[in-house]
């Protein structure tokens, strides 16, 4: 009988692939992001350039000229751009007061192309925001506005990285902020981040309040707004081009109306003063918007209520910081209150920063609030608000008020040592060890109290 022989298992090679393209198997995560970009870019242009190419078709004599709605065309880019930004050149004046309307519409094109279709992650934050200065840049080089790139870059970057973080952060598979930003969260204490998201929450509530009233001034000056409407003469494109303008600058006057009801008050021009306490009127352009300023003061009662208002805001981002405080020390709830005070000063700076400016020629040149004014005042009534509520409510800091109490008379006396009958510090120091903050502060106010009622040496 013959043995079987084996045959050995044959070793097949794969074959390298050769000039294949990375891009085969799929694009990269990141591209994701940049591409959201360029449609939020896109989106946020249209939203300029169409109105200002219909408006320069019906005024035109020949709407067949193609170089009139390209004219209008970069006049839409221009536009774009100073939402961002970037000042805007006329023949008679140079215009500084962004319009924060349009600015909203290209950060919310941005957060929700984002937030679809972006990939959380650094790499698409980086990648979004990139690709949205790029895209910025090449819309001022198309406008003819090249010459100012870095302030057009600039605006880009904010605009861009707020819209893409916002976006990434309420994708449902976001990573969340605390690792994205590892390092940062190690180095800063959970009071001060605390205290500056409740800066933040006030901050917002501001902004909230302040539309309200700005809802109220319309209301109070519908009839002024009409008379001046019926003024100009408009046709049917013309009024939704100018309906359009009035929306892009009613985030302005909300933050005018939060300089109002801070107490400084803002101008619209040289000489022109509008604050709850005193009401300066001037010559005004043929905005409607304009109508709604109020024309009188308000009282001596409103203009001591409305900073009120803004310490009573101070007071609920208090009472956040103190429902969520997990504070270790006596005197962490008092940086947790600067935080809060920091953070919003910072915002209503950059608010107040942002809806100011030149708004025409002559003594339109100085229109708004004045942010190192308002934005100090701001932060120092919420800040005394948010003590108001955290201080009283701390039971570390109350400890140690009444261990500082009970020494004051030890203090006076000069009795720094033990009575007979005492362990001394030293145990006492080993019998708080491990224990919490507030139990070691209760034992050193027994201590102290324990040291009073000893006789002395």
């Amino acid at each position: 009988m013959s043995v079987p022989t084996r045959t050995p298992p044959r070793v097949v090679e794969a074959e390298r692939a050769v000039g294949r393209s990375p891009f085969e198997d799929g694009l990269p995560e990141w591209t994701g992001a940049a591409l959201a970009s360029v449609q939020a870019v896109a989106l946020s242009v249209l939203v300029v350039v169409l109105p200002a190419v219909a408006a320069s078709l019906t005024s035109s004599i020949d709407p067949t000229d193609q170089a009139g709605w390209l004219a209008a065309a970069r006049v839409g880019l221009r536009i774009w751009l100073f939402a961002h930004g970037v000042p805007l050149v006329t023949t008679g004046a140079t215009l500084t007061m962004v319009p924060l309307g349009l600015t909203a519409v290209a950060l919310y094109t941005q957060y929700a192309s984002i937030r679809r279709t972006g990939v959380a992650g650094r790499p698409g934050l980086v990648a979004g925001t990139l690709a949205y200065v790029a895209l910025a840049a090449l819309v001022a080089t198309i406008a003819g506005d090249a010459s100012r790139l870095p302030v057009v870059l600039g605006g880009g970057f904010v605009v861009g990285a707020l819209g893409t973080g916002l976006g990434l952060a309420r994708r449902p598979t976001s990573t969340s902020w605390r690792r994205m930003s590892d390092g940062l969260h190690a180095r800063v204490p959970s009071y001060v981040a605390l205290g500056a998201r409740a800066g933040a929450m006030a901050s917002a509530m501001l902004v909230l309040g302040s539309s309200l009233l700005v809802v109220l001034w319309v209301v109070a000056g519908r009839a002024t707004i009409g008379d001046v409407v019926r003024e100009l003469p408009l046709d049917a494109v013309g009024g939704v081009v100018f309906a359009l303008a009035q929306l892009a600058y009613l985030p302005n006057l909300v933050v005018w109306a939060l300089c109002w009801l801070a107490g400084p008050g803002f101008v619209v021009g040289t000489g022109t003063l509008f604050s709850a306490s005193a009401v300066v009127v001037g010559p005004m352009p043929a905005f409607p918007l304009l109508g709604a300023l109020p024309s009188s003061a308000a009282g001596g009662h409103v203009a001591l209520l409305a900073p009120l208002a803004v310490v009573a805001i101070g007071a609920l981002a208090g009472l956040f910081v103190h429902r969520r405080s997990q504070e270790t020390a006596w005197w962490h709830g008092s940086a947790a209150v600067g935080s809060v005070a920091g953070m919003t000063a910072v915002l209503v700076v950059a608010l107040v920063a942002a809806s100011a400016g030149a708004a025409g020629p002559g003594r339109l040149a100085i229109v708004g609030g004045a942010w190192w004014v308002v934005g100090p005042i701001v932060g120092a009534l919420v800040g005394g608000g948010a003590l108001v509520v955290v201080l009283p409510a701390s039971p570390l800091l109350r400890a140690q008020l009444r261990l500082w109490w009970a020494a004051v008379p030890m203090r006076r006396t000069g009795a720094d040592s033990d009575g007979p009958g005492t362990a001394g510090p030293d145990a006492d120091a080993r019998g708080t060890a491990g224990r919490s903050p507030l139990a070691r502060i209760r034992a050193g106010l027994a201590r102290t109290v324990r040291r009073r009622g000893d006789p002395q040496d």
